[in-house]
């Protein structure tokens, strides 16, 4: 069984997932972990596909179709905290 992802391993992903939207969508390098990715039209629904292959391909982990919620996919915190709980069902 894989250990609990640490804080740390939250920050790096948060951090990893900042880059990707600097690079390809257009936020700001300053980007806080609580911002709003969708409800402001950050990431769109084309945009929300690309980050589950990005997540996946990443992480290895399975992003499930129950999972794919507004709610997931709002901020940089609850990015990482789908991958934490994706980590830990692929156990």
């Amino acid at each position: 069984m894989n250990p609990e992802p640490s804080v740390s391993d939250r920050g790096a992903v948060i951090q990893e997932l900042r880059r990707l939207l600097v690079r390809d969508y257009g936020a700001q390098p300053g980007l806080l972990a609580d911002a709003p990715l969708v409800s402001t039209g950050l990431v769109d629904s084309a945009g929300v596909a690309d980050l589950i292959d990005w997540l996946e391909t990443r992480y290895g982990v399975r992003i499930e179709d129950d999972e794919v919620t507004f709610e997931n996919f709002e901020t940089l915190e609850a990015l990482a905290l789908l991958v934490e709980r994706s980590r830990r069902a692929a156990g």
